[in-house]
């Protein structure tokens, strides 16, 4: 590949240290990463499952979880977290912790399959539509008889 040996093109790391704004957020996600891995360490299954460190600033730790039952479980828990922030990851500055609920998208997106109907209901659907006069719901109804199971 050309690109390889073009001495424009640099390693990421070293363009996220080319700029001091830059190598700050990285800085910041590689200390969330952290911080992501130590609590799920210190925190027992299957809550350490359900929980992503999303931002920690100033004295604010801010937590995603999955449901709103998490939620709960989570700030039940907030004192345990808060220790392990503070004593385990040494981040004495922290402390108060939000918890926000960010479902987690469905995998399959693609669009359901047509229900089949049965050989009577499709006529049953074709005869109720030879006696539609709107053109739009008659071709509706056409294309819904032509789902035969």
């Amino acid at each position: 590949m050309a690109a390889r040996n073009n001495p424009k093109f640099k390693k990421i790391s070293d363009f996220l240290a080319s700029s001091e704004a830059l190598s700050r957020v990285h800085n910041h996600i590689e200390k969330i990463e952290a911080l992501q891995i130590k609590l799920c360490e210190q925190l027992d299954a299957p809550i350490n499952q359900h929980i992503t460190v999303a931002n920690c600033r100033q004295e604010m730790l801010t937590l995603h979880t999955d449901s709103p039952a998490w939620a709960a479980k989570l700030r039940f828990r907030t004192p345990d977290i808060l220790a392990i922030i503070n004593n385990k990851c040494h981040m004495t500055d922290v402390q108060t912790i939000r918890i926000k609920v960010m479902p987690v998208s469905p995998t399959n997106t693609s669009a359901r399959a047509a229900t089949k109907i049965s050989p009577h209901t499709a006529n049953f659907i074709r005869e109720v539509a030879d006696n539609i006069s709107d053109v739009a719901l008659r071709s509706s109804l056409y294309n819904i008889s032509k789902n035969v199971g």
